[in-house]
């Protein structure tokens, strides 16, 4: 019985605490998204919203691929003589990711991708507008654990398709995860 509760311990302790006993993370990011407009080959200014966001990763222990969910919300505020125009974005992804890390080493590197849907909108002087849209997201990260809670900074490249523009999104975010 002893021989099988140190068995037990042992394999408990090798399990990776980052991943949590379900494999499972909860997170909350922040950051900005830098925006883009390509309209028949004539690229538009660059815009910079804020952006906050949840993600809910699940990475069985292990196993290097995972699936992550995530949902952001992003707004820029530009002000005008006649009102203050409110442009928002909400993005909402679904992807795989690929997660590399070095043994006994509390750094991750990860990488991963999936479609994304696009709600953008905008509201000024009580009325609001908005269009669905949809597109993909390439991102990358380093994760670094610090038992079940850990922090992440990440990078992308979205592509969003409109019927007559192309709108690019670099995002640029940082957050904390905590596992379950």
């Amino acid at each position: 019985m002893r021989k099988f509760a140190l068995c037990a311990v042992l394999l408990l302790v090798g399990v990776p605490l980052f991943a949590g006993v379900l494999g499972l993370s909860v997170g909350a990011t922040g950051g900005v998204e830098l925006w883009k407009i390509n309209i028949e080959d004539i690229e538009l200014e660059t815009e910079t919203y804020l952006a906050i966001g949840l993600t809910v990763t699940f990475s069985p222990p292990f196993i290097p691929v995972g699936i992550r969910g995530g949902f952001e919300y992003a707004w820029q505020t530009e002000e005008t003589p006649l009102a203050d125009i409110t442009y928002t974005e909400i993005l909402i992804l679904l992807g795989m990711e690929y997660s590399i890390a070095p043994p006994f080493s509390p750094l991750s590197f990860y990488a991963g991708m999936g479609p994304e849907i696009s709600i953008s909108g905008a509201s000024a002087m009580g009325m609001s507008y908005s269009e669905t849209h949809y597109g993909v997201l390439f991102y990358g990260g380093l994760n670094f654990s610090m038992g079940l809670i850990g922090i992440f900074a990440e990078t992308g490249y979205g592509i969003i398709f409109y019927e007559e523009a192309t709108h690019t999104h670099i995002p640029i975010r940082g957050g904390i995860k905590i596992g379950i």
